[in-house]
């Protein structure tokens, strides 16, 4: 959330209540905590025997591609933010000369540009992996249908983000994300049976703590969206 909010705040001075900066930071805090409670709980020998200064550079390669995943994600959400917002205020003064931009308009788009650099990665850098996985097809065929049940649960669940990110904006769908992937963990753990330590236990109730205070925020107001905002504001210029 944090890579989110700092593109909003910095690169397209977006104003944001204090009260989610807060949650965004309770929420990202929170899950460094459990991130780093796994971490360090797995003691591994390895680390000795291998050379100081390659396992420094592979680390710090390692952190900048994060740091690259990160800030293109948040870019990447403050963005389509930004291009919603645009496009409903072009609306709501009756421009006719722009069409409005949609939340399935931008999946749209996303995924005609994966296909795009997946086949360029497959042609120019891993021509094999076309090969090897049209061979398994065909060695395995049941493979095929859970493939396909992949596919339309992936694709139903774009609709749901991409609805969600048109009304309610992108801080709000990163937090149900986070809180979806901490369930799964959870769920994870009781079910395989896992133990967690105190500190990984700690960032579990800091990211829940933020997220429900959000959730008690969010019931002592009206929630407003969209389509709210737009009705209000025409029955505003009608009268």
């Amino acid at each position: 959330m944090i890579p989110v909010l700092l593109i909003h705040l910095l690169f397209y001075k977006t104003s944001i209540p204090n009260e989610k900066k807060l949650v965004a930071v309770l929420v990202s805090i929170g899950v460094g905590v459990f991130t780093y409670g796994g971490s360090s709980s797995r003691k591994t020998n390895n680390i000795d025997n291998t050379n100081g200064k390659m396992f420094l550079s592979d680390s710090l390669y390692g952190f900048a591609l994060l740091a690259a995943s990160l800030f293109l994600d948040g870019m990447t959400n403050a963005t389509q933010d930004t291009m919603l917002k645009i496009s409903r205020n072009r609306k709501h003064e009756n421009d006719k000369k722009n069409k409005v931009i949609t939340g399935s308009h931008l999946m749209f788009v996303l995924n005609m540009f994966i296909i795009l650099w997946n086949i360029i990665y497959f042609i120019l850098f891993d021509k094999t992996q076309i090969v090897s996985a049209l061979k398994m097809l065909y060695s395995d065929p049941e493979i095929v249908s859970y493939l396909l049940t992949y596919s339309i649960c992936g694709a139903l669940g774009q609709c749901f983000i991409f609805y969600t990110l048109e009304q309610y904006g992108s801080l709000v769908l990163v937090m149900i994300t986070v809180t979806r992937k901490m369930i799964s963990m959870i769920l994870s753990i009781i079910v395989y049976g896992k133990t967690l330590n105190a500190l990984q236990w700690t960032g579990i109730v800091i990211v829940f703590s933020g997220i429900t205070w959000e959730a008690a925020n969010k019931r002592e107001q009206p929630v407003v969206t969209t389509t709210d905002k737009q009705e209000k504001k025409l029955w505003t210029q009608s009268n």
